[in-house]
């Protein structure tokens, strides 16, 4: 909406006018009232909006009103709404083509219905009339939310030229396509179509502002052109902030513009994307770095104070994402269900004790991730994260055999003061094939544990449900407090001082081959303000040397 201009007018004399200005400034007093700054931002794709909260396949405004319910329910402030993905739009659009557009010769209908999902959907709300960013628009805005405009900037989904989200803006040009299906953004075309969207959106809707996902996919210039393509990205940065600025503000603060970018500073720069230059120069109001897909929540933590650097003192709030998963590979374990609302919590606390302004939350979106939606809700308040029970986990990436005689050591990191003693603070890891005939030594940054307060717990049924099937063994906890350790980067160390004479080989496992006798350690974690920690065994349980 735009702002309105008044002409002064001379000695005290008012027209008719004002006094109707005067009244609707006061009947639209409560949308007027700026926000306060962003805590959680969420985005939903195209597909996951209409198949994961709208539960008819005909869905209906309501059914839009009810997600947003939900998600401020679950403490989203901010939310981004898919408008445009695959080089289509995802809304009634008058200067691109829409989503789903199956007329051009060659173009077959969708094959899969995850998609069919999507563009029925999409189509059956334009045919009824209904304009699909403004229902959200004014959803949001009545929820006091924030409502932004999600663009994917060069999604590399559909790849095939029959497929409808191939779309005909990359079928009709080839000769722009590069890595089989990415668009090059050295053309001009290819960047003139992002601002004809962004130009129509502000034109024709009460959003808050654009939200640009640069990791859907990071590819953006052709190899050995990222240099001399970086100017053209923010050029196109810098039209966009003018676009948003010269559409006036919206619920009393300028438009927003955020941006989703590589997880480090230089990875961003290595992509084409000068973000450091976008913050000094405040075209952007949002700076949310992520992974493609997982939330790596550890290496993230090496990459913020950079990032924080940059940010401090700016227009630009600093956003580090969770994901649905928190690590890639090693079977299963580290997603949906073994991850528990305590992981996520330990996600986001982590991210605001290395500088965070808020969290963004990507691929959390179907209601059965409970875990996930349950910590959501406490994202927005980092002093109430705080009093909470966290988990830290340690992603190794497989399970790490260790023989008789060796000793293996893992890097742990811990944001909180793990001599805390309010913090409640414990390290465990899970050991296949341990026994209580088995003798271990476990060290903390050089510093052997004492025997008599480790715990041992074994692995119940079903413990690992959705994971792979680990071997006998037991978990291995033991209190952080009065211990070595420290906040930041710890060193775990497991050496395996006697095997049990009865079990002389270590029998196959997840990512971990048969081998003579031995044990393999995995599932290494901190839990911090946990009341009391969930099945506990016995401490000193091995026979004294």
């Amino acid at each position: 909406m735009k702002s309105i201009r008044l002409r002064p007018v001379a000695d005290g004399a008012f027209p008719a006018w004002f006094f109707f200005v005067l009244v609707l400034a006061a009947t639209t007093a409560s949308h007027a009232e700026p926000l306060s700054k962003p805590r959680v931002i969420i985005m939903t794709d195209s597909s996951t909006i209409y198949a994961g909260f709208c539960p008819k396949e005909r869905a209906t405004v309501q059914d839009l009103h009810n997600a947003m319910e939900i998600f401020r329910n679950g403490g989203v402030d901010t939310y981004g709404h898919a408008v445009h993905a695959r080089w289509q739009a995802i809304y009634d659009s008058k200067v691109v083509e829409v989503v789903g557009n199956v007329t051009a010769q060659g173009v077959r209908p969708p094959e899969h219905t995850h998609y069919w999902t999507n563009y029925a959907t999409v189509r059956n709300f334009i045919e009824d009339g209904i304009d699909i960013p403004q229902v959200i628009a004014e959803a949001c805005h009545q929820r006091g939310m924030r409502a932004l405009g999600y663009f994917r900037m060069n999604d590399v989904h559909g790849i095939h030229k029959h497929e409808p989200s191939f779309g005909s803006f990359r079928s009709g040009h080839p000769e722009w396509m590069f890595k089989i299906k990415s668009m090059d953004y050295a053309v001009p075309q290819v960047r003139e179509h992002i601002l004809s969207v962004v130009r129509e959106l502000v034109d024709r809707y009460d959003l808050d502002g654009i939200d640009f996902d640069f990791m859907r996919a990071p590819h953006y210039f052709r190899d050995g052109q990222v240099e001399a393509g970086t100017p053209l990205m923010t050029d196109m940065v810098r039209q966009v902030r003018r676009i948003l600025d010269d559409a006036g503000d919206v619920k009393g603060g300028r438009r927003i513009l955020c941006v989703r970018v590589p997880m480090t500073v230089s990875d961003s720069i290595g992509a084409g994307l000068d973000v450091p230059t976008w913050v000094a120069e405040g075209l952007i109001d949002m700076v949310c770095p992520a992974d493609y897909y997982f939330t790596k929540w550890d290496q993230m933590m090496q990459g913020l104070p950079e990032w924080k650097k940059i940010t401090q003192g700016t227009l630009c709030g600093l956003y580090p994402t969770i994901h649905y998963g928190a690590a890639p590979g090693y079977p299963g374990y580290y997603n949906h269900p073994w991850l528990t609302k305590e992981s996520y919590r330990g996600m986001a606390h982590g991210y605001y004790q290395r500088g965070a302004d808020g969290i963004a939350i990507y691929n959390i979106w179907h209601l059965n991730i409970e875990p996930a939606w349950a910590a959501t809700a406490d994202m927005g308040d980092p002093k109430r994260l705080a009093t909470k029970a966290r988990r830290y986990h340690c992603y190794l990436g497989r399970l790490s055999p260790i023989n008789q005689g060796d000793q293996k050591t893992f890097d742990i990191l811990l944001p909180d003061d793990p001599q805390d003693r309010t913090h409640r603070a414990r390290l465990r890891f899970y050991a296949v094939n341990l026994t209580l005939d088995h003798r271990i030594e476990v060290s903390l940054n050089g510093e052997v544990i004492d025997p008599q307060t480790l715990d041992l717990r074994r692995k119940s049924p079903g413990e690992f449900v959705g994971a792979p099937t680990f071997g006998y063994g037991h978990f291995v906890t033991f209190p952080l407090a009065g211990t070595a350790a420290k906040r930041g980067t710890n060193k775990l160390s497991v050496k395996l001082a006697a095997i049990n004479p009865q079990l002389p080989r270590l029998a196959a496992s997840p990512g971990v081959k048969e081998s003579d006798g031995g044990i393999a350690v995995g599932v290494i974690e901190a839990r911090y303000g946990y009341r009391k920690d969930p099945g506990r065994g016995r401490p000193g349980a091995w026979p004294q040397p």
